[in-house]
């Protein structure tokens, strides 16, 4: 039993961090996805603003009376940081400052996240 323990705990904690990893890296996305449809729907400038060494990020939007509104205020989860990023904004045209963010965890797998200009989002390897 101790034998079977020692082989199967290290496999089965790599899996667990490999979850939080994808998942982390899945609703960064969808956040971004969320925030250039808000743009729109808005009219407004969202803005997704990220703070490494907190391992956070804030969307944001400024109201008819230019209060920033929050929209969304994201710490990722335990064991994965932002490895590098620069704040990006969605006009409400839907397009983009273009840019990378860089999501690493603690075995040091990385993905990337591009914005291009026009707004695609796309996860990279």
């Amino acid at each position: 039993l101790a034998i079977t323990a020692i082989v199967t705990i290290p496999n089965v904690i790599a899996w667990r961090s490999g979850m939080q990893f994808r998942a982390a890296i899945n609703e960064l996305r969808n956040d971004l996805e969320s925030a250039k449809t808000r743009a729109v729907k808005e009219n407004a400038k969202v803005t997704v603003a990220f703070d490494p060494t907190a391992g956070q990020y804030r969307m944001t939007y400024p109201d008819q009376d230019n209060q920033i509104i929050l929209l969304k205020s994201q710490t990722l989860p335990a064991g994965v940081r932002i490895a590098s990023g620069n704040n990006t904004s969605f006009s409400s045209r839907g397009t983009a400052d273009t840019g990378t963010i860089v999501l690493a965890n603690q075995q040091g797998q990385t993905k990337s996240i591009s914005i291009s200009f026009i707004g695609k989002i796309e996860v990279k390897d």
